[in-house]
């Protein structure tokens, strides 16, 4: 047992722990907060309501990559020196995307009237803010200012929360959980972008279009693969809003919410780290194994750490806290460990690719792992409980194929870091 924990702590010496550290305490904080009142607005916020939300938050997921062309990816493989010119390329592809979305949207609704029309007005306005935070939170990791970073998450989650506890006097329904939402990113992305202002004095930033382009191209081969992606992630909140209820997407919601916290205090920040540290190795012609092997650790010890506290506390928390409209969650959410397990672990190591510039292997794992868990559809006749177990099982899978584009990838550049 020593020798074990020996072997770990060995293991992830070599990791940036202090950012990680800084980085996972902010997001504990920031998910604590509005946690803290989740009992509160479920009470006073019905089911339906909360699937309505979800569905908002899913469209807005998918709109993102539309809207950065995942150029936030640069960012972080690219030079310390030419990060700030790298988040100026990325904010102006952002706002000509949002421009030609909003048109486009502004376009439908001039000859069609569609019911969903509002929310995908309102899931743009949320897109492009989230963004904007994307990429300047990127740009503030390269320049070493994890401290300011760790400040972002915080100041999201406490404004959304007291926008949401005023409005909620006044109104109660899910316009009221997307406003707040909105206003909760609107202030993030003012502190996220004032930040990188100040960390750059006296350089001169260049517009030009071909810049633009060029920058556009350098993703192209990863774009598609992550709007599937994301579709991917969003579809199952979506299917179950519309194939079965309102209602249903809303313990829905809360099942995933509860599944989500260790994805949102850990592997979000490790998945940035990672390609960051990796990326900054592999433009020194070093090894990498050393370090991977560290993540895979770390990772491994806080998936079945998060799994076990999970499975042991969330059926009681559900039952002493919400009102009984919603303990269906607790079995949807003991279903969904079976793909947070393997979620944990291989969706941060995934972002070895990147960092490896294996573009091609990150976009044909991705386009695989979408489809098989999209094809879960075909399902779509079968209970909501035995629906879950298949769409989990398939999750946990189409994960773990990543470990083969692995091995291939860091193989190829061990090899060549031999022969220089």
């Amino acid at each position: 047992m020593v020798k074990t924990i020996s072997l770990f702590f060995k293991k992830i010496k070599k990791l940036d722990i202090k950012v990680l550290i800084k980085l996972m305490t902010s997001g504990l904080i920031a998910g604590l907060i509005p946690l803290l009142f989740e009992p509160y607005f479920k009470s006073i916020y019905s089911p339906q309501d909360f699937g309505k939300y979800d569905v908002f938050l899913k469209i807005l997921a998918i709109m993102i990559p539309v809207l950065t062309l995942k150029s936030e990816i640069i960012i972080l493989s690219t030079d310390i020196a030419s990060s700030f010119q790298k988040w100026f390329n990325s904010l102006c592809i952002i706002i000509i995307n949002s421009l030609l979305f909003l048109f486009f949207l502004l376009l439908v609704s001039f000859f069609f009237e569609i019911e969903i029309l509002r929310t995908l007005m309102l899931s743009l306005i949320g897109a492009f803010e989230f963004s904007v935070i994307l990429i300047s939170v990127n740009t503030l990791i390269k320049m070493n200012k994890s401290t300011l970073v760790s400040f972002q998450k915080p100041i999201r989650r406490i404004s959304e929360l007291i926008v949401l506890l005023i409005i909620s006097i006044f109104l109660v329904n899910s316009f009221s959980l997307i406003i707040s939402s909105l206003i909760g990113l609107l202030f993030a992305m003012i502190f996220s972008v004032k930040c990188v202002l100040m960390s750059v004095s006296g350089y001169k930033l260049k517009f030009r279009l071909r810049t633009l382009i060029n920058s556009a191209k350098e993703t192209k081969n990863i774009l598609l693969s992550e709007v599937i992606n994301t579709v991917s992630f969003s579809f199952l909140s979506v299917f179950i809003y519309y194939n079965y209820s309102a209602t249903e997407s809303g313990l829905m919601e809360l099942s995933n919410k509860i599944v989500s916290i260790p994805q949102v205090l850990f592997c979000g920040f490790i998945a940035i780290v990672i390609q960051n540290k990796l990326s900054n190795i592999v433009n020194e012609n070093k090894s990498i194994i050393t370090y991977v092997k560290g993540y895979l650790y770390l990772l491994t010890f806080i998936s079945l750490m998060s799994c076990i506290i999970i499975f042991f506390v969330a059926g009681y928390a559900i039952q002493s806290l919400f009102t009984e409209d919603w303990l269906g969650s607790i079995s949807f959410v003991n279903i969904l460990l079976i793909q947070l397990s393997i979620f944990i672990v291989f969706s941060p190591l995934s972002r070895v690719l990147y960092s490896l510039k294996a573009y091609r292997s990150y976009r044909n794992w991705q386009i695989i792992k979408s489809l098989l868990i999209i094809l879960t559809m075909l399902f779509y006749e079968l209970s909501l409980y035995s629906f879950l177990l298949i769409y989990s099982t398939t999750t946990a899978l189409a994960y773990l194929l990543l470990i083969i584009f692995l091995v291939k990838e860091i193989k190829i550049y061990e090899s060549s870091i031999l022969k220089i």
